[in-house]
């Protein structure tokens, strides 16, 4: 077998000038004092743009071309390496096509066996990718910085439970940062009724679990916790990040106070033009029972006028009277108490809630009433939906109302009882259907279903769905009547998942 053909190299030298040459950096070397090059690979044609005979012929030529603005400090490094024995210096040189390139020169001197200087080398690597990306970077940074420190929405950098960053906003709305490093360990300015969500929507953000979160809360300025005059409602977005190697929270909020209260203030002129329509729908259901309690208790009062003792038929009739006052009772606090549920003001807390769950815990509420009235319930809930901001006790109460209505709609219905419960996750909303095989509402009803007193039973007092109707508009959305597959009603209640955007 052949033995392999070895290179046709003379001599050691020839063999480290080949390699030598085959470097991309510029290597070079030159005798004691600088005044005449030993050798100069290659490679300094490309960088400095020059044939390698001009620096032969003028060794000071790579400090000619030096950038003026860098020709100092280039010096310095040449006073430097004979203190130090070696030096490494960044600097721009000019090439003669008029283009500039950075360098990365590190310099060594090189001594004999008694340790004297018997010339001097270097390596000079050409940087001038890396400095422009750098300057690329440094100059989007600059743009990023000048859009946060000017944005109109406030900005802050949490990690480790400690502000690292906040734009000047930030600090317009709750002050500037306060000495204490640590003052978010603990969610201190955040009111005490929205801390605990807070707390593990940051959780789940810094641990890389969710990686964006929206969110309503109420805050208070670093300088006036607990003070409610004070008290602020934001609307923020939370978003995980990588600052400086470390998890992060990049937050960015508004403050929705103003919003707040005008919302407010509208929802008080919305039921305040209701008080009309409530008021008729009043006096209609409290009319009925009170002429009950009227007329029984004049048949009380003729039973104990008389003048012979009381029999027991007298007994009989007399308990039959105070039943049906105390059901007529019963009834106009029922009237009451949906009156004042409907016109009560709500205070919402808004938290990322998963829906399904949601609604297996409503449905656990009503389990007994579906049962007792053997009613067949079907789940179809879409999985995997994303976290919809919600007031869970609120929206539970609105799912009950639709539930137990859907119960009494099908109490005399003959036959089997269905009921069908669906969700879906379409055009950035949560879509939770409510369907029953009960008789369905009729046209000439549907327009005015949601108002106040509305009811198709003869026993329904009609606030539920008033009700259910106001809980979906509080968080943004809506609620309508179809036909659901049985032919009975079936109520479609739309969240949106960015709180403000009304179904389409």
């Amino acid at each position: 077998m052949n033995e392999p053909q070895k290179p046709d190299f003379q001599s050691q030298e020839k063999l480290l000038r080949y390699l030598l040459d085959a470097v991309r950096d510029v290597v070079w070397a030159a005798n004691a004092d600088g005044t005449e090059y030993m050798y100069i690979n290659s490679s300094a044609e490309a960088v400095y743009g020059r044939p390698l005979s001009d620096f032969s012929r003028n060794p000071g030529l790579w400090m000619d071309v030096v950038h003026t603005e860098d020709r100092e400090q280039a010096k310095e490094s040449d006073r430097l390496l004979f203190e130090h024995s070696g030096v490494e210096t960044e600097y721009r040189i000019l090439r003669p096509d008029g283009g500039i390139r950075w360098l990365n020169d590190r310099k060594y001197l090189i001594r004999n066996e008694q340790g004297e200087c018997i010339g001097m080398g270097g390596i000079a690597e050409d940087i001038t990718a890396r400095r422009l990306a750098e300057s690329s970077l440094q100059a989007s940074e600059r743009r990023y910085r000048l859009l946060v420190e000017n944005s109109l929405s406030a900005v802050m950098i949490i990690q480790e439970h400690r502000i690292v960053y906040s734009n000047a906003e930030h600090d317009r709305l709750l002050g500037p940062v306060p000495d204490d490093p640590f003052c978010y360990r603990h969610f201190r300015n955040i009111h005490p009724d929205d801390r605990e969500a807070m707390n593990q929507v940051y959780n789940r953000m810094i641990s890389g679990e969710t990686t964006v979160a929206d969110m309503e809360i109420r805050v208070y300025p670093y300088a006036c916790v607990g003070n409610e005059a004070e008290m602020k409602y934001l609307h923020f977005r939370g978003t995980h990040m990588e600052y400086e190697g470390k998890p992060a929270v990049f937050i960015n909020f508004m403050d929705t106070s103003q919003t707040k209260a005008l919302e407010h203030k509208l929802r008080l002129q919305d039921k305040m033009a209701s008080l009309g329509r409530i008021s008729a729908g009043i006096a209609h259901e409290i009319r009925n029972p009170l002429a009950g309690v009227n007329m029984y208790t004049r048949a009380l009062e003729e039973r104990f006028r008389a003048p012979h003792s009381l029999t027991e038929a007298d007994w009989m009739d007399i308990h039959t009277c105070l039943e049906k006052i105390q059901s007529a009772s019963d009834k106009i606090e029922s009237v009451i108490r949906r009156v004042l549920d409907f016109s009560k003001s709500a205070n919402s807390r808004m938290i990322p809630t998963d829906i399904n769950h949601l609604i297996e815990e409503a449905i656990g509420l009503a389990a007994v009433t579906l049962r007792k009235n053997n009613i067949h319930l079907v789940k179809a809930m879409q999985p995997d939906q994303p976290l919809c901001l919600a007031d869970a006790s609120m929206l539970e109460q609105a799912l009950l109302n639709i539930i137990n209505n859907a119960v009494m709609a099908m109490r005399d219905v003959p036959g089997p009882k269905h009921m069908e419960i669906r969700t879906a996750y379409e055009g950035g909303f949560v879509r939770i259907a409510i369907g029953d095989s009960g008789p369905g509402v009729p046209k000439e009803l549907r327009k005015s279903i949601f108002e106040p007193f509305m009811s198709t039973r003869k026993d329904g007092v009609g606030i539920g769905l008033s009700i259910s109707r106001r809980i979906a508009a509080d968080h943004g959305g809506g609620i309508e009547l179809s036909d659901s597959k049985w032919g009975g009603a079936e109520f479609i209640i739309s969240l949106p998942m960015e709180k403000g955007r009304r179904p389409e």
